[in-house]
């Protein structure tokens, strides 16, 4: 963690210890936040953070030269203040409250939204940027974390029941990830 500075400095220093090795996993990628004092996790959204890894592309082909692969961190969360849920709001692509609104929920220390997978329109925006990891950052793979949280009094657009659902959802957040993953690396060529 820490930037491209320090994931390189781990890559040398693996190597000068002999260390063998095949990726290296920067959960960071994608910013850090601090979630209480001395306490900090990593921004979930699905772009780089161009503070920490001002040349995401140029660390990644760096790693692949020396034949290490880079693999990152996704989950489905959208937080209001970071990225997504407006967009995602405006075309109707998360889970809403009994009010049609997009429900927020306490996640595990902010408030959140999920994408709603019940619509195949929610497939497509989110594998755009897990195809955009993949294609135009380098990324090898990710940690595709939290796909259980689907709150058991969601409104789906497809009308389903999502106590019925819940159970579901994990596997609609891996097929939207692994979807992306499939079609840019045939062969299974990554790591999630």
């Amino acid at each position: 963690q820490g930037g491209s500075g320090p994931v390189l400095a781990e890559a040398d220093a693996l190597d000068a210890a002999g260390i063998p090795y095949a990726a290296l996993w920067a959960q960071d990628w994608s910013g850090r936040r601090e979630f209480s004092p001395g306490r900090f996790g990593v921004v979930w959204r699905w772009v780089p953070d161009d503070t920490l890894y001002p040349d995401l592309r140029g660390l990644t082909d760096a790693l692949h030269a020396r034949g290490i692969r880079f693999l990152a961190y996704a989950n489905p969360f959208v937080v209001p203040e970071v990225d997504h849920v407006d967009a995602m709001a405006a075309m109707g692509l998360l889970i809403t409250d009994e009010t049609g609104a997009p429900y927020l929920f306490q996640s595990v220390n902010t408030m959140a939204a999920s994408p709603d997978f019940t619509r195949p329109e929610t497939y497509a925006y989110t594998s755009g940027f897990f195809r955009a990891m993949v294609e135009d950052l380098g990324i090898d793979g990710w940690m595709a974390d939290y796909g259980e949280w689907l709150p058991l009094d969601a409104q789906l657009a497809d009308g389903s029941d999502a106590r019925l659902a819940h159970n579901l959802y994990p596997t609609a957040w891996q097929r939207a990830s692994r979807g992306a993953l499939d079609a840019r690396r045939p062969g299974g060529a990554y790591v999630q």
